[in-house]
């Protein structure tokens, strides 16, 4: 039986309680939630996925390529990652509100596995991250303008041109990212 867990910060607590009250008292209203899959495009053939000291491949499901899995080396100073391809001109998450994604760790050693965002001459200033012991899968949910459940500046939504998945030095391992969306509140 695999095990779940959930890292959000109080705003997302209170966003999942509100939506948990939405279902049950407003299901037409519910339903509208939108949000923008970011892994899809990742996942098209020939897409070019990016990693940082690891491999990252697609996970397939019959012919169809259902996740990316990323296997990472112990590094003594750095972040091994993998970086998501974006469009030519970025994404335009101005008008949404978080990134949640489900990742497991399909490695052998419990790890730290971080998302973080960056726009164009930015820096990844929002970022947050799920501890997961081998089999386990997590959800994270990074709300733009936190970083790690803390306020912070919120970069340029309207031009994000990477989205990481990275690990911290020491670490050594491999996770499957197997969603990755933009949600609205």
């Amino acid at each position: 039986m695999k095990k779940y867990k959930y890292a959000t910060s109080p705003i997302a607590v209170f966003t999942l309680l509100a939506y948990g009250l939405a279902m049950l008292f407003g299901p037409a209203w519910a339903g509208k939630t939108e949000s923008l899959d970011i892994l899809a495009p990742a996942l098209k053939k020939g897409a070019v996925l990016i990693p940082k000291m690891g491999v990252a491949t697609q996970v397939m499901k019959g012919d169809r390529a259902v996740g990316i899995k990323f296997e990472f080396e112990e590094s003594e100073n750095d972040y091994p990652s993998v970086l998501l391809p974006a469009p030519a001109k970025g994404w335009d998450l101005s008008s949404y509100d978080a990134l949640e994604v489900e990742i497991e760790n399909t490695g052998s050693e419990k790890n730290l596995i971080c998302v973080a965002i960056e726009n164009f001459g930015g820096s990844r200033k929002n970022q947050n991250g799920i501890t997961l012991v081998p089999g386990e899968i997590g959800f994270l949910r990074l709300e733009f303008g936190f970083s790690w459940g803390k306020p912070e500046e919120k970069p340029d939504l309207k031009s994000i041109n990477a989205i990481f998945v990275f690990v911290g030095p020491k670490q050594k391992g491999a996770c499957v990212i197997k969603s990755l969306r933009a949600v609205k509140n």
